[in-house]
């Protein structure tokens, strides 16, 4: 079905190869999941597949990558378009309308498909996937998680032969994963090709056929199963000798002049708490870190920290948020310049720089562009540029979405250092197994109001 033949690809400017020498083959109606650390070639290979490299990413490209014996370079994209269907890490990057409607119905009025058959393939998808709610709502009014399940279903409105989809759950709660093994399975059953990039695989377990592990580019292993660990246990999270309070009292978060997302938001933390921030998809989570670091004004109520009022502009130097998607937050040319960006000012910076480079895994690219890493990298880069902040508080938007379990291991102990150093955590995150190892209290969220419970 799908057969790569000596592929190596090289980005633009890129130190290596993103792939190199790659020889695979994928069996029609398999379902194989591409597994590996962050920046070992995962999503360039889907690239390959769905026609992004070279028709749209340039860079230079030896070997051949065939469907049916048909070479993709030798196919123009809106035919590939026709036989893989694609689901990107960002569904934003995908989207070109508005409302649910209209992006479900997009791709099939471009290749011509029939104004009934595009109504009755609507339909039925909405009803499978559960989007009754999300109808006539706009895209950008919507979670991560919903975004993702809009893609899923527009991909799926195309009736391809073949699904790439590059880590479909980063974002996703406990129910659109279920929502999306669901379908994966009924792709499955259908006789579908399917090839999925994650590093979030639990859900997978009854679906995959085949493992394929790739590192620095290469497909070093295939197997039938795969196992996961985040290492401790458990750890604890010693109390620093000064403790901040920070407290949100009555404190009601909302858009423009609508109605109220959350409201009346009471909360009590102390320096050296990790606090996890979980609840369905659309519950307001986002909303709320949002608040608090002072990318939303409060509506109502007061947040305090030690006892003095915080407007929303001095939350946002006492506060740092490591949004979702970390390229809205990568400015410069260079990683290493990343981390001295408005950090001129601090004693001992390259010093800190080289640290905190180190910790994150980044210090063999601090010459690159931002933009040339992998999605991994991008993450550990923001979260890195972060930890280079003088704040009282770290917020993390789903943090670990792009991460690989070595990354997740490194990443829990940055956090506890943080923590101990009298910091205050907040961490977004639908991965209960992450937070159970780090969380001191954990906050859930459901329609407009929050309860609070210790442990992770």
């Amino acid at each position: 079905m799908i057969r790569f033949e000596n592929v190596t690809f090289r980005y633009p400017a890129a130190d290596r190869a993103a792939v190199a020498d790659l020889q695979l083959t994928i069996r029609e109606g398999e379902t194989i999941l591409l597994t590996g650390p962050s920046g070992c070639g995962k999503s360039t290979l889907t690239r390959l597949v769905n026609g992004i490299i070279p028709h749209v990413q340039t860079g230079t490209l030896e070997g051949d990558v065939f469907i049916r014996n048909i070479a993709l370079n030798n196919m123009p994209l809106h035919e590939i378009c026709r036989t893989v269907g694609s689901v990107f890490q960002d569904p934003r990057s995908q989207f070109f309308t508005t409302t649910m409607e209209d992006e479900l119905v997009f791709g099939c009025e471009n290749i011509g498909v029939a104004s009934d058959v595009i109504g009755f393939r609507m339909n039925r998808l909405i009803g499978e996937f559960h989007l009754n709610h999300l109808c006539k709502r706009s895209v950008f009014h919507m979670s991560s998680g919903e975004r993702q399940r809009i893609t899923v279903a527009a991909a799926h409105m195309m009736e391809p032969d073949v699904y790439v989809l590059d880590e479909p759950a980063a974002n996703m709660d406990r129910e659109s994963i279920a929502a999306l093994a669901e379908m994966l399975k009924m792709l499955k059953s259908q006789g579908k090709t399917i090839l999925i990039a994650e590093h979030r695989f639990d859900y997978l377990e009854d679906i995959m056929d085949r493992v394929v592990f790739m590192e620095a580019g290469r497909v070093v292993h295939t197997d039938t199963r795969v196992t996961r660990t985040l290492g401790p246990a458990s750890i604890k999270v010693s109390k620093p000798f000064r403790s901040k309070s920070l407290q949100l009292c009555n404190v009601s978060f909302g858009y423009r002049r609508r109605k109220p997302i959350l409201w009346n938001i009471n909360l009590v933390v102390v320096s050296g708490d990790v606090i996890g921030l979980v609840g369905v998809n659309g519950s307001g989570k986002s909303t709320l870190v949002k608040g608090l670091c002072g990318l939303l004004k409060e509506q109502s109520g007061q947040i305090r920290l030690d006892g003095q009022l915080l407007s929303a502009n001095v939350r946002m130097r006492r506060m740092h948020l490591v949004m979702q998607d970390c390229d809205y937050q990568l400015f410069t040319t260079s990683v290493e310049h990343e981390l001295r960006l408005a950090n001129e000012a601090q004693t001992d910076l390259q010093q800190r720089i080289e640290q905190v480079l180190r910790q994150m895994d980044l210090l063999q690219y601090r010459e690159r562009h931002p933009m040339t890493l992998s999605c991994g990298q991008k993450q550990r880069l923001a979260i890195a540029t972060a930890l280079m902040q003088d704040v009282d508080v770290l917020i993390f938007d789903e943090p670990t979405s792009g991460m690989d379990g070595e990354h997740i291991r490194q990443f829990i102990h940055i956090l506890q250092e943080q923590a101990d150093s009298g910091r205050i955590l907040f961490i977004i995150s639908h991965d209960g197994e992450f937070l159970r190892q780090i969380c001191t209290k954990t906050v859930i969220l459901e329609r407009g109001n929050l309860t609070v419970i210790s442990g992770g």
